[in-house]
């Protein structure tokens, strides 16, 4: 009979690791730390009492799927950085909480509501409902076009690289426009509470974080089209918060900062690993 640490238990469960100390807690034999076989041994009475638990966490959490540990808690800083985009889509930006209420329609006493921790706890969710979350998440998600022209152009890249492999790829011409070169992929968080991923060619004027970046990650690869299948693996792995926000650069390729999102070296490698020969080699 194995016991899990908490950073092993927070894993399992997609969820950070203060969250399940909150938990322990609460009720300090839960959530279970035996596994039977492979999976958790969770009776019914083990059930019921982590509904309960869990509940607490969950109220201001987006009920919408997503990738394996991409899911944040709702804190109120998190939410007001969404309420402040919405009302700027709505084309009223909105620069104290009144603002914000004038853009949504509602009552300032709501929107300080919304504002408030759900519980005692300092990294308890806010206490906006789900169901208005999800809706005000809708709003600024990117649109159908927008997913679609992603897919068209991961797949184009994915084929792209078959051609390499198969050594059927027109490389003079590819070399020319430099997609053969070394590419970085960015993710940093703006200051505007919004997170972004970008593709920079390695050596050029744009190739360094941009100004007021936080938090900057980036990975260099060997070609553009590893580059584009790495910013994919991010956007799939950020999906459920990402916002479109028009009028910027990458305005359709942001999310609400904060999703858990592995190394960009892991996504890259589980890229890797698809083809033993690795993506991109003659």
């Amino acid at each position: 009979m194995k016991v899990y640490s908490v950073q092993e238990i927070a894993d399992r469960l997609e969820v950070k690791p203060e969250t399940v100390r909150w938990w322990r807690s609460q009720d300090p034999a839960f959530p279970p730390v035996t596994q039977v076989g492979r999976s958790w041994g969770l009776t019914e009475d083990r059930l019921a009492a982590w509904e309960t638990v869990r509940g607490a966490d969950t109220a201001g959490r987006a009920s919408i799927g997503g990738s394996q540990g991409s899911r944040p808690v709702w804190t109120p800083a998190r939410v007001e950085v969404l309420l402040r985009l919405v009302s700027q889509r709505r084309g009223t930006p909105a620069r104290t909480k009144k603002d914000l209420a004038a853009a949504l329609k509602v009552h300032p006493s709501t929107v300080r509501r919304w504002l408030t921790r759900s519980g005692s706890w300092k990294g308890s969710p806010a206490a906006i409902p789900a169901r208005r979350l999800e809706e005000l998440l809708r709003e600024i998600s990117p649109t159908p076009a927008d997913r679609e022209r992603e897919l068209f152009q991961e797949d184009n890249a994915r084929k792209a690289l078959e051609r390499l492999r198969a050594r059927r790829a027109p490389l003079t011409a590819w070399r020319e426009q430099d997609w053969m070169s070394p590419h970085r992929v960015w993710v940093e968080d703006q200051v505007n509470g919004t997170s972004v991923v970008r593709l920079t060619r390695v050596g050029t004027r744009r190739d360094h974080a941009e100004a007021g970046s936080q938090n900057v990650r980036s990975v260099v690869v060997n070609s553009r089209f590893e580059a584009q299948l790495v910013k994919a693996a991010v956007l799939r792995e950020v999906s459920p918060w990402r916002v479109r926000l028009a009028g910027m650069s990458g305005g359709s390729e942001r999310w609400i900062s904060g999703a858990k999102l592995r190394p960009l070296e892991v996504l890259h490698d589980e890229i890797r690993r698809k083809d033993p020969r690795g993506p991109g080699r003659e």
